[in-house]
C-alpha cells in the first residue's frame, strides 16, 4: 500500500491534554484544509481548499478556546475533509468525495482501492483510535465522558443558493436530553436564531463520530453546528466560545441534570 504521509508531515490530529476537567472529550473532525503534498492540493486552486468544502472554518479556534479554557481534552483532525471525511462510515461515498458543492475533487476520482485504503489508514483510523484510547483513559475511575464534536457551516451553499438562517445548530439523535439542555441554555442567554438537528439532522444520518464513540458506548454526545460567519473572525470565535464555556462550566457543576 503506497504511503500518503511523509516523514516530515504532521499526524493525522493533534491533541490538546486535559488539565483538570476529565468530564469531556471536544474533538473537531474538520479543523483543517492540509492536503498531503503526495496529492498536490488535489488537484483544487488555494480558493477551493479555502471554502467550507475544505474545512469547517472556525470550529478548530472554537475548539481550541473550549478545551483551554474548560482544562479539558480535544482532539482536532489535521488534514481535509476532501482528503477524507472523518465524520463518515468508511463504506459511503462521501468518505472521499468525487464532488462537494459543485465542485469536482480531481484526485478523488475513480480512486483506486489501494489509496483509498492508504487514506483510512494514515488518517481515518489514527484520528479515530486517538479518540477511542482518550476515552477510555479519561474515564478511568471516572463517569463516563461527554464527547462534543465542534463543526461550522456554511451561511449559504453555492450549488443551489439556500440561506442557512440558524446561527448555531444543536444536532442529535438518542441523547434528546443533552441536546435540549443546550438549546434551553442559548435560548435563554442568548439572542440566536437556534436549530434543532438544523442545518442537518442527525435522526436519520450516518455521522460517524458521535455515533460511534458516544451513541454506540451509552456516553453523552453532543454535535454542535455554527455558522462560519459568526466565527470567521477572532472576535467571533472567542465570543462563541465564551457562551459555550459557560454552558459546559455549568453542566460540569450539574451532571445529574443530564440523564
Amino acid at each position: 500500500m503506497p504511503h500518503l504521509l511523509s516523514a516530515k508531515e504532521p499526524k493525522s490530529f493533534r491533541m490538546i491534554r486535559e488539565k483538570r476537567d476529565r468530564s469531556f472529550l471536544f474533538v473537531c473532525d474538520h479543523a483543517s484544509n492540509k492536503v498531503p503534498s503526495i496529492l498536490n492540493h488535489l488537484g483544487l486552486p488555494d480558493s477551493e481548499l479555502g471554502r467550507h468544502i475544505g474545512y469547517d472554518i472556525g470550529s478548530a479556534r472554537v475548539t481550541e478556546i473550549l478545551a483551554n479554557q474548560l482544562g479539558a481534552a480535544a482532539i482536532l483532525q489535521n488534514y481535509s475533509r476532501l482528503v477524507i471525511d472523518c465524520n463518515r462510515f468508511t463504506d459511503e461515498p462521501s468518505l472521499i468525495p468525487e464532488v462537494s458543492d459543485g465542485t469536482i475533487i480531481p484526485a478523488n476520482i475513480n480512486l483506486s482501492t489501494q489509496d483509498k485504503a492508504a487514506r483510512i489508514a494514515e488518517i481515518f483510523d489514527p484520528y479515530h483510535e486517538a479518540i477511542a484510547g482518550t476515552l477510555k483513559r479519561l474515564e478511568k475511575n471516572s463517569p463516563p465522558v461527554t464527547v462534543v464534536a465542534i463543526h461550522s457551516f456554511t451561511p449559504c451553499l453555492q450549488q443551489n443558493g439556500t440561506q442557512r438562517p440558524w446561527q448555531i445548530g444543536v444536532l442529535w439523535r438518542n441523547d434528546k436530553e443533552s441536546a435540549h439542555r443546550l438549546i434551553s441554555f442559548l435560548q435563554q442567554h442568548t439572542t440566536w436564531a437556534v436549530g434543532e438537528n438544523e442545518p442537518y439532522s442527525m435522526i436519520n444520518d450516518k455521522s460517524y463520530t458521535i455515533n460511534s464513540h458516544a451513541e454506540a458506548k451509552g456516553r453523552p454526545g453532543l454535535l454542535i453546528e455554527i455558522r462560519q460567519d459568526e466565527i470567521s473572525t477572532d472576535v467571533g470565535q472567542q465570543r462563541v466560545a465564551e457562551v459555550l464555556c459557560a454552558f459546559f462550566d455549568d453542566w460540569g457543576k450539574n451532571p445529574k441534570c443530564l440523564r
